[in-house]
């Protein structure tokens, strides 16, 4: 029988690109066609490392036990062997859940065993475009090492406008990054940077930059950081706002604030860091930075709605600080701003935010309504607030057992330590020696991952 596909002359050649093509495809039927092909016309060794790879990802068990014949027929006993060991370690992402740090070093490991072997070390360029190709992994290991170029690395990573660098241990990102001008989104973390290029700042398009920026070694460096605040000013305002809600939600205020004024400082006129910041600064009892961030947070609204609800939140200081009758003429501020609009066009923040000035009024039962139409515009509330203020209208009518539950529901919708909160709050007052504080304080220590 004449093996076809194993000849040197321009039909067979083309023949090979289209099988490899027809395997990069993914497709089923066409990666079904190139097995039935190859059975019948040869199996070419520079086919080796495409189907090898496919193998290794989620494959059909149909197209795999094909392979596996395919490959055990036309390869050594020990390049088979090979060829099982990397099977192994990628099953595991399929059976575990795998960071991708992990899997990166596994791709590099394989990589590795393929590189050291005689049989398979001439195609290991073919074995890096394939990995790239199938895996989106190893991609570290083959830019490390200058497997294959940088620029055809990238496109081969390129997946609907995305690239992901993600972990390749990098000290620098490929020169050729900024002729990428398409790119939306960029993760850059696991890496250990010491510049970045110029022409970075071409990817005008770009709305996501992932990063490190904690205290582990991939932290960038502060020339680095400085570059990326100066290419994406934009990008790293919302990655520190981003980092600010993260610190308030653990109730990292200071930490929080230190965020919020970093994001400002590329984005003075962000309406929701000005109130993020407002919030953080009443919580360390910065109350007159607190209405500063306010007046900045209202002046800058987008919307009504926003408005409504910064002046609501302003109203909120006012009376945590004692000043009772201001605190009263801006939550009447509120109602009328949002009574301007018929109640059936309000959004559902309106409503929170009406409810919090009808509180903060003192009419507590209006409050309530408010309150439980709001939580009503929600299929699932995760809203820690809501409870905590509908606790506050409760401690104000004297209903104990409505205070607790309230609590109760608050410390569970979220990470912040809201029985403090209630342990600073005057209109818990009357509360604050009873039993029940320590025990919802107990509950939610216990709840905290450390």
């Amino acid at each position: 029988m004449k093996l076809y596909l194993l000849e040197e002359n321009p039909e067979a050649v083309e023949m090979r690109a289209k099988i490899k093509n027809m395997l990069l495809s993914k497709e089923a039927n066409n990666i079904l066609l190139a097995l039935q092909l190859m059975e019948g016309g040869g199996f070419p060794a520079e086919i080796v490392p495409y189907i090898w790879v496919m193998a290794c990802m989620d494959t059909p068990p149909i197209h795999l036990k094909k392979i596996k014949t395919i490959l055990k027929k036309n390869t050594t006993a020990s390049m088979y062997v090979l060829f099982q060991d990397t099977l192994e370690i990628y099953s595991r992402k399929y059976e575990n859940t795998i960071w991708d740090e992990d899997f990166q070093e596994w791709a590099s490991i394989t990589l590795n065993m393929l590189q050291e072997d005689h049989q398979t070390s001439p195609y290991l360029r073919d074995f890096a475009l394939a990995f790239l190709h199938f895996t989106s992994y190893g991609g570290g290991y083959v830019m490390r090492h200058a497997i294959l170029p940088e620029e055809t690395i990238c496109r081969a990573l390129i997946d609907n406008q995305e690239l992901s660098l993600a972990y390749f241990k990098l000290t620098a990102l490929p020169a050729c990054l900024g002729e990428f001008t398409a790119l939306e989104k960029l993760n850059i973390e696991g890496n250990l940077l010491l510049d970045i290029p110029d022409n970075l700042k071409n990817l005008k398009n770009l709305k996501s930059l992932r990063f490190e920026d904690g205290q582990d070694e991939y932290k960038p460096l502060p020339a680095v950081l400085q570059k990326l605040e100066d290419f994406f000013p934009l990008l790293l305002a919302d990655h520190y706002k981003q980092k600010g809600w993260q610190a308030t939600d653990s109730s990292e205020y200071e930490n929080s604030i230190t965020f919020y004024e970093k994001s400002l400082t590329l984005d003075g006129e962000n309406d929701i860091v000005w109130n993020n910041l407002a919030w953080a600064y009443s919580h360390v009892q910065k109350y007159e930075k607190a209405f500063e961030a306010s007046e900045k947070a209202i002046l800058f609204a987008k919307t009504l709605s926003d408005k409504a609800s910064y002046t609501s939140n302003k109203a909120s200081d006012e009376q945590r600080v004692g000043f009772s009758e201001k605190s009263k003429q801006t939550a009447q501020e509120v109602r009328d701003m949002l009574r301007t609009v018929p109640e059936n066009q309000w959004l559902r923040e309106d409503l929170f935010s009406y409810a919090l000035a009808c509180q903060i009024g003192g009419k507590y039962e209006e409050a309530l309504v408010y309150y439980e139409k709001y939580e009503q515009s929600f299929s699932y509330v995760m809203d820690g607030a809501l409870y905590y203020n509908k606790a506050c209208v409760y401690a104000n009518l004297g209903q104990k057992e409505n205070v607790v539950e309230m609590l109760k529901k608050a410390i569970q919708t979220d990470n912040i330590d809201w029985v403090q909160e209630a342990r600073q709050d005057t209109d818990f007052e009357r509360y604050w020696h009873d039993a029940f504080f320590e025990e919802l304080q107990k509950e939610f220590d216990e709840k905290l991952p450390f």
